[in-house]
């Protein structure tokens, strides 16, 4: 859809200076603001429209990393940081089992949330299997 401001456009657009080679102006996504006075309309993303937009720098200059030279390889001693009479270092800490128990020999295996209410007495009268009445009833 075609525009002149941002506020033509519908909610979640911007109105876009240029789109896939096309002169005129139209709503576009505002994922698609990313640079203010090369994306919008009016050179700047808006932000009560598309909070965050905008914010990339026209370009970046990579002279500054093509200056730096990093060697593809680098030797290094272990025992610069450790003493050799130490022993081999150990890479991965052994790790202990934590027993978790509910009640002595009831434990607990992986995440459990528990909630309890407490009742008053009444006896058991909509239990539907034999088994369990007799159990509940003589506890």
């Amino acid at each position: 859809e075609a525009c002149t401001t941002h506020y033509d456009c519908d909610a979640g657009k911007f109105c876009a200076r240029f789109t896939a080679g096309l002169i005129a102006t139209t709503c576009q996504p505002c994922m698609l603001c990313q640079v203010n006075f090369q994306d919008a309309v009016d050179m700047s993303c808006p932000q009560d429209l598309c909070p965050g937009s905008g914010t990339l720098p026209n370009c970046a200059d990579g002279s500054k990393l093509a200056e730096l030279s990093c060697p593809d390889k680098v030797k290094f001693q272990l025992w610069e940081y450790i003493d050799k009479s130490d022993g081999n270092p150990q890479v991965k800490p052994v790790s202990t089992a934590r027993v978790r128990e509910v009640t002595p020999n009831n434990r607990l295996v992986g995440a459990i949330v528990l909630t309890q209410e407490r009742r008053r007495l009444q006896p058991c009268t909509l239990v539907g299997n034999p088994s369990v009445l007799n159990y509940t009833n003589n506890v």
